[in-house]
Order: C-alpha cells, then structure tokens, then sequence
C-alpha cells in the first residue's frame, strides 16, 4: 500500500491580545489562546498581528 504525504500548508494568523511574562494571548480565528513565550518573538507587543512559520510566533511585517 502506498503512503500517502499532505503537502496543505495552513497560514495561521492571529492578533495579539496581551503579552505576559510567561505567554502571550492572542485571537486566532475567534478564540482567544494562551501561547508559551518562549514560542513567540520577544518584539511582540499589544496589537501586532502575528504568523506561525511551523515553530514560532513572528510579527507580520517586521524585519
């Protein structure tokens, strides 16, 4: 039997809510999440709109 491999590739994007000293809040699609801080970028602050890049939280735009 063959294997099969997805190649789908979802961009998730959310909106910074509040940043903690141990997580950040953010709404991705509706709801808000508690991330680990230590899987966002230290930049990120209060209403920055942010991406998944398959292993951390980036601000969209910086750089």
């Amino acid at each position: 039997m063959a294997e099969s491999r997805s190649s789908c590739s979802i961009e998730r994007t959310a909106i910074v809510i509040s940043v903690g000293q141990n997580h950040v809040v953010a709404a991705v699609n509706g709801k808000n999440i508690n991330i680990p801080a230590s899987k966002v970028v230290p930049s990120v602050k209060p209403d920055d709109r942010i991406q998944w890049n398959g292993s951390l939280w980036t601000v969209i735009g910086e750089g």
